[in-house]
């Protein structure tokens, strides 16, 4: 076989672009002792399948040995730990999933093509740069997918980024519909039909402003410096805890799992929703609503503070000078002052915005309330404020003999798998406030899924709000009893209407699944959270369209069909192999790290003359393959993986007889 025709590429990939997830719920019981172990949370995404973790491993399988560990050892034991995906671990199984990132993603590129059609390029091109960005760190969470998100990325980001700095909007508009059915080709492809993305006819958010702006210049990117190495000394108890407390303590974003923490873009889209519902809740009296909304806002921002420590003292200088006077505004129930400070509040974020170089991110008053599709507002009361507790810590005392690198694995393994939010890393994971915000927007599209039928949406939505929900179970393992009976009284009925595609029970269901949460709400002290059956979808530029749900939801990815006689090979190769190899196989498809740069098409002499038996072409499907890489990439080329298993004997043979067709 040729090295070019070793590129025979079949996608598994899932870009399941969903929209900006805006809900709010809260805890009131207290974080237990840092020392509480909690199982690993699965926060898979499609088509990932997630199974019940494995029993925890250290991070490494290095040999252990008895004498004392040495600095450069434990060194490389952090280094493999945060660098190396380990969903075994509970810390790496709670980050984000591609259905989480997706989130993010849809409302950047939704907000880019906005910012354009109004001639703000500053903002398109800010947006696009976060969703690449917040795609990054799918690539991170979910490797196996790393190399087709990129190539994603190249054959369609990159061309509207150079759109947006040549201010070329016909190209642009040319080019964002081919975005998006490049997404829906690759949801299409990977078994998730239903998630479906159109143009988006609505700014997700009202709160910004579009004005004419200026794009600048790309950035050049620059590799990050190597990390030094420590010296090959032995190590006491004391430094060696010290060494590994560190670097969950100081953020160094050459490692990986620090890398994809959130920066403050990401946390500016809850904060700007959060502000909004300050306001909104305000103008209503429903200042208990007020007041959580604006605790949850500040919480966030430490977020960004912890992640961002080179605009720590910005950040915290706003929350003094602004925030600190809305919460007096709030507790005093006076309106007239709150008006004139969240006026002032919007200034100061617009000037901070300016001073940062981003002077394209003006924040307006906002016209719609972020939630409205499901949070309801009525009066309620502010609290006092509670008071701040320092934490107390006891003098550890350690085994006389020097610790070893058996020691060492255990240590890092504890911290990586139980909740200590004394360590910074672990103080930042998302609390239930962030988890239902994701919560609420699935919980409200599956609603409008089922109304249109759309089960195989709704089955996803209900699974995603399920996996979100167990994030939160980690991070807060004080409700995590709680919340797991919620899962079982309510959202397995109504997974259960889903697959019986049964409206009227799931009607039934839902709405008693929203008196569970007001019940959990009302229990926990949040009483002014209240939900209600949603009124209007979360976002429109998700497509609902009548669909099946999958009967076999513990393996969502193989769905052979037992009757080859049904066995469509035109939809088969509509389905898995369209989107790299181009619609009925004529290629297009960029590869940029292979030697010549494309996927290859099967409608040309040279796929007839390599490819001329059908036992060759069902060798590669089988097998997969790996194309050679061009001299100088910095990436792997796009490999193609096994189908192995995928399909019956009839069914590949029925498939390879289709591509055989393409080419004649």
């Amino acid at each position: 076989m040729s090295k070019h025709w070793q590129k025979l590429v079949l996608p598994v990939v899932v870009l399941a672009v969903l929209a900006l997830a805006l809900g709010a719920c809260a805890q009131a019981t207290p974080v237990p002792p840092t020392n509480t172990p909690v199982p690993p949370a699965p926060t898979a995404v499609p088509p990932t399948a997630t199974s019940a973790p494995a029993p925890t491993k250290a991070p490494t399988a290095a040999p252990t040995k008895s004498s004392a560990v040495t600095a450069s050892e434990v060194q490389q034991l952090l280094i493999d730990a945060f660098n190396k995906e380990d969903r075994k671990l509970a810390l790496w199984n709670i980050q984000p999933g591609l259905g989480t990132v997706m989130i993010e993603y849809s409302y950047r590129i939704a907000m880019a093509d906005k910012a354009v059609q109004n001639d703000d390029w500053g903002l398109a091109q800010y947006e696009l740069k976060e969703a690449t960005e917040i795609q990054e760190v799918g690539e991170t969470t979910r490797p196996n997918n790393a190399d087709l998100l990129k190539n994603f990325e190249h054959t369609y980001l990159d061309k509207l980024a150079k759109d947006i700095e040549a201010k070329d909007k016909n190209a642009f508009n040319a080019d964002f519909p081919k975005t998006l059915d490049g997404c829906n080709a690759c949801h299409q492809a990977t078994g998730h039909p239903y998630v479906h993305v159109q143009p988006p006819t609505k700014e997700p958010l009202d709160i910004l402003k579009f004005t004419a702006t200026e794009p600048g210049k790309g950035e050049e990117e620059h590799a990050k410096p190597t990390i030094a190495p420590a010296p090959n000394k032995p190590l006491t108890w004391a430094e060696m805890v010290k060494m590994v407390d560190d670097t969950f303590n100081k953020v160094d974003r050459r490692l990986a799992l620090w890398n994809i923490q959130p920066g403050l873009g990401t946390v500016m889209i809850e904060y700007g929703n959060r502000i909004a519902l300050t306001k909104f809740a305000a103008d209503a009296g429903d200042w208990g609503m007020a007041q959580y909304q604006l605790k949850e806002a500040t919480e966030i921002q430490e977020v960004g503070e912890t992640t961002r420590p080179g605009n720590a003292d910005l950040l915290k200088n706003f929350e003094h000078k602004y925030l600190d006077q809305l919460a007096k505004d709030i507790l005093n129930k006076d309106q007239a002052a709150f008006d004139k400070d969240f006026d002032a509040t919007l200034q100061g974020c617009n000037a901070c915005h300016q001073a940062t170089g981003h002077p394209y991110v003006q924040i307006q008053p906002p016209q719609a309330m972020p939630e409205g599709f499901i949070l309801t507002l009525s009066t309620s009361e502010p609290k006092a404020p509670e008071e701040e507790h320092p934490a107390t810590s006891s003098q550890p005392s350690y085994p006389s003999t020097p610790p070893t690198l058996a020691d060492a694995q255990k240590l890092i393994a504890d911290r990586m798998n139980k909740v200590d939010r004394s360590l910074a890393l672990w103080a930042i994971q998302p609390g239930l406030g962030t988890v239902m915000r994701e919560y609420a927007y699935r919980f409200a599209t599956a609603w409008f899924a089922a109304q249109a039928k759309d089960w195989g949406m709704a089955q996803y939505q209900i699974k995603e709000a399920t996996e979100i929900q167990e994030v939160g179970e980690t991070t807060r393992p004080g409700n995590a009893e709680r919340l797991k009976n919620f899962e079982h009284a309510f959202l397995d009925q109504l997974m259960k209407d889903i697959q019986s595609q049964d409206l009227n029970a799931f009607q039934t269901d839902y709405k008693n699944a929203v008196q569970g949460c007001n019940a959990c709400h009302e229990a926990t002290g949040h009483p002014y959270v209240h939900v209600g059956v949603p009124t209007e979808p979360p976002v429109d530029f998700l497509k609902l369209a009548p669909s099946d749900a999958n009967k076999n939801t513990e393996n969502e990815e193989k769905e052979n069909s037992n009757n080859a006689g049904s066995f469509d090979a035109a939809a088969a190769f509509a389905t898995y192999c369209s989107v790299c190899h181009g619609d009925k196989g004529v290629g297009g498809v960029a590869n940029p790290n292979s030697e010549d740069g494309t996927i290859p098409a099967f409608n040309t002499a040279e796929f007839t003359q390599e490819f001329n038996t059908a036992q060759k072409i069902k060798d590669v499907i089988l097998n997969g393959s790996q194309p050679e890489k061009a001299a100088g990439a910095s990436g792997a080329p796009i490999a193609m993986p096994s189908f192995k298993g995928k399909f019956t004997d009839a069914e590949l043979d029925a498939l390879v007889a289709y591509i055989q067709s393409l080419s004649k």
